[in-house]
Parts: structure tokens; sequence; C-alpha cells
């Protein structure tokens, strides 16, 4: 059973005891949990618990030591990358066979690389009767999510809006989620949005986080700069555009700087020379006072060899870029 299904038949199927959840995707595991949630809370006081051990014996020890009584109901979750055949029919029976299935709900993700192990386990999974088997989203499932997100907003949408969204941004159901809300804010006067404004409008947002990712490059900002990287990469950002733009913005800096310090160049003098929005060139002046010319050199040579090394080829480019940014970040430190 993939996603779409289970929100279909959730409502009126009734709750089964154990889940056996096989997807990575974060995104998909918070939309479970909150149907559990909305459907559980009218009728109950739900508890959720976390259970970090996933060692088996505990897991079924965690129930007898946390009874459900009265309208409580207890969802335990848990996470693994790979589980015995055997244990997870050790669960199977405990949960057939005892009283605690009746107020506990356990829902164990995997989240494994191991395609034959997890298969072996959905295979023992549907034979139980007890679960259902939720996989990750398919390209179907999110194309339909797009479509049903603006349907319910009241915003028309051009044939085919969903197609491109999804080839700009891929399977990233989160990020995807994020730039549909965005853009559910730029829809024209007659409310509807065409393929044209969301390419114009994603080209955009994944220009603007570029720049992010620079300023927070040359501030030395760690936890800023990686996660306007997590927000390009779900873009489908291209690793060269990244580094391309950054060295960009940081060359312009050195410019800035060397006419301020070195020619004397005044204000307008500086903008003819550059031809830059005044407002734009504003903020990069008063930024490129923040910074040393070793400082900057320094970024703009570190760049320049990473980019020789992707255009080498060898190692994958986003491992390259993330390698880069360790060692960097690193020797900012010392």
């Amino acid at each position: 059973m993939n996603f779409k299904e289970f929100q279909k038949t959730f409502l009126d199927t009734p709750i089964k005891p154990f889940y056996l959840i096989n997807s990575p995707n974060p995104f998909l595991r918070k939309q479970i949990l909150s149907h559990f949630s909305d459907r559980l809370a009218e009728t109950h006081s739900l508890i959720k618990f976390s259970i970090s051990d996933t060692e088996v014996t505990n897991i079924i020890n965690h129930f007898y030591q946390n009874p459900m009584f009265g309208n409580n109901f207890l969802i335990s979750v848990t996470e693994v990358e790979s589980i015995d055949k055997d244990d997870l029919k050790h669960i199977i029976r405990v949960f057939k066979d005892s009283t605690i299935a009746t107020k506990n709900i356990l829902i164990l993700f995997i989240n494994s690389k191991d395609k034959q192990s997890v298969k072996k386990l959905i295979d023992e999974a549907q034979k139980s009767g007890l679960y259902i088997v939720i996989d990750d989203f398919t390209e179907s499932d999110i194309k339909s999510y797009i479509k049903n997100y603006f349907s319910k907003n009241q915003i028309a949408i051009e044939d085919g809006v969903e197609d491109i969204i999804f080839e700009l941004i891929g399977k990233d159901i989160e990020a995807i989620s994020i730039e549909i809300q965005k853009l559910s804010g730029f829809v024209n006067s007659k409310g509807s949005l065409a393929i044209d404004d969301v390419k114009k409008f994603i080209g955009y947002s994944k220009v603007e986080n570029i720049f992010k990712f620079a300023d927070n490059i040359i501030e030395g900002n760690v936890t800023l700069t990686f996660e306007s990287l997590n927000n390009l990469l779900s873009l489908n950002t291209d690793v060269e555009q990244i580094i391309n733009t950054t060295l960009n913005k940081v060359n312009t800096l050195l410019k800035i700087k060397s006419m301020l310090n070195e020619k004397g160049l005044s204000f307008p003098e500086i903008n003819k020379t550059l031809n830059m929005n005044s407002y734009a060139l504003k903020i990069n002046i008063d930024k490129s006072k923040l910074f040393t010319f070793d400082r900057l050199y320094y970024i703009l040579f570190e760049l320049v060899k990473l980019q020789y090394k992707i255009r080498s080829g060898g190692l994958d480019k986003k491992t390259l870029l993330i390698n880069f940014l360790q060692n960097y970040f690193g020797k900012l430190k010392k």
C-alpha cells in the first residue's frame, strides 16, 4: 500500500496494533503520525512515546511497563535500519496474542538501504495480516499532492504545473510543500498559476538561496551555510551554479574593497564601474568592510580549487562541496 491508498482508507479501516512503515522520507512520517493523531484525538487522550532502544525484548517490555487504561492510547514510534525476520515474527506473536495490543500501537519505521532484507520483512508483514505496509511517495502521489493543494486553496493551475514543479524540485516532498505554499502567494490577478510563473518563481528562489549560501560562507556561519545548502539541494540546484555564484559574490566584494581602499573611488564611481543596483551596492560595500583582503582572497582561492576539482571529474560534486565546507569551517576555527 502506498501513502495515497493509506489516506483513502485510513478513516474507514479499524486501527491495527502494529504498523510497518517502509520509508526513509521524514515528511511522509510526519504526515502518517498526524493522521493517527487527528483520528485518535477525537475519542482518546492521546499519549505518544518514542522508543530509542530497538532491541525487540525491550520494545515488548516497554508496552508491558506502560499499560494504558481508560481513554488513553499509546502510540510508540521507533526507527530501525534493519530488524531480524525472527524478531519481527516475535513482535507479531506478542501483538496478536496479548491484551497489550488493545490500547497500544507500535509504528516501526524501516530506514534500510538493504532492499533485499526490507523485501523479506514486508513479505513477513503481509502474511501476518496485522500490518499496513506503506512505501515511499511515488511520482504520481507527489503530482496528486500538488494538484490537491492548489485545488483546496481555490487556485486554478495551468495543465502541466504539477509536472514542471516535479521536474524542477524532484521527489523531495517536504521541499515541494514549502515551494507550493510560497507559490500560492504569487498567483496572478485571476487567481490562477501558469507554468511560466512557476519557472520564474522557483528559478528566483534558487538564486535567492545561493546568495544566502554565499553570504553565510563569507560570514563563517556553519549552521546557516548548511541550512541554505540543504534548501538549494532540495530544489535540485546544480552544484556548479552554487559555486560559480559564490565565486562571483566573493570577487565582487574584493573589487569593491579594492576600489574603496586602494583607489579611493566614491560611491557613484563604483556604481558606474560595476553597473550595480544602488541598494545592492550599498549592502555589498557595507559587507566588504567587515572582512580583510586576506579572508576574502582565502575564500576565493579555496573556491577556485574546488571548481577545478569538480571540473576534473572523479568524486561526486555534492560530496566535493560538502568536503570543502567541512575543511573550510575547520580551518576557520583554528
